[in-house]
């Protein structure tokens, strides 16, 4: 966000491959960056671009040492909590929830992933009408190659007739290659122009390579 959005934010929470870094005022991020990290923001900048940068540039252990000082300023909070006071047990039981870093299963990251795919598809008829057209023209192709083939005697025993099975073959051969990279060089067009997006995402620890690479070529 923009430095004056920024500045509206009561709360910020920052999260690195799938754990909290921070979570809390955000008057006090720059504090906690350079208690815990030994990281000053320069003057006349925007934090909230600082902190993504940092998170995006800076080694694992320096983000280590961020989520380690989240966890220990939560664990000091909690053991100075008094359970007698109601308040204050809603706000530990809201602050213990946050500690436990939450990330997908593979199963979770393919399915999401797949139904955003499934949707980007829909929103684009064009696209969509493509892949139909490949499809039909392939079947197509593939009834005018086998038609009226077998109902010659000799053209059923091909290990004894190679030259009419050869064509067939090739042609099969061709179909099956078309149908592989096909799709392959679809997904491999749009690469570029969701790169951005795919970083952002994957940093912020959403998703792994895997399940994005699948949910593109299926």
């Amino acid at each position: 966000p923009s430095s004056e959005v920024f500045e509206l934010f009561d709360r910020v929470m920052i999260i690195n491959e799938g754990q909290i870094a921070y979570h809390g005022p955000r008057a006090s991020l720059s504090d906690f960056f350079s208690k815990h990290a030994g990281l000053n923001c320069p003057p006349h900048h925007n934090f909230g671009d600082f902190a993504l940068y940092t998170l995006q540039t800076e080694p694992p252990e320096v983000i280590n040492r961020l989520v380690d000082g989240y966890k220990a300023e939560i664990a000091d909070g909690d053991a100075n909590i008094s359970p007698a006071k109601g308040g204050s047990t809603v706000e530990a039981s809201t602050k213990v929830s946050t500690t436990s870093p939450y990330r997908a299963g593979f199963h979770k990251q393919l399915l999401m992933l797949s139904k955003r795919e499934l949707r980007s598809v829909v929103r684009d008829p064009g696209i969509l009408l493509i892949r139909y057209a490949v499809i039909l023209v392939t079947g197509i192709l593939l009834a005018c190659i086998f038609h009226n083939s077998g109902r010659v005697a000799s053209e059923m025993f091909w290990l004894t007739n190679l030259r009419l099975f050869q064509p067939y073959f090739s042609a099969v051969v061709i179909m099956c290659l078309m149908q592989l990279f096909g799709p392959a060089q679809t997904a491999i067009i749009r690469y570029p122009e969701q790169r951005m997006v795919f970083l952002r995402e994957y940093t912020g620890g959403m998703y792994s390579v895997i399940p994005y690479v699948i949910s593109k070529t299926m």
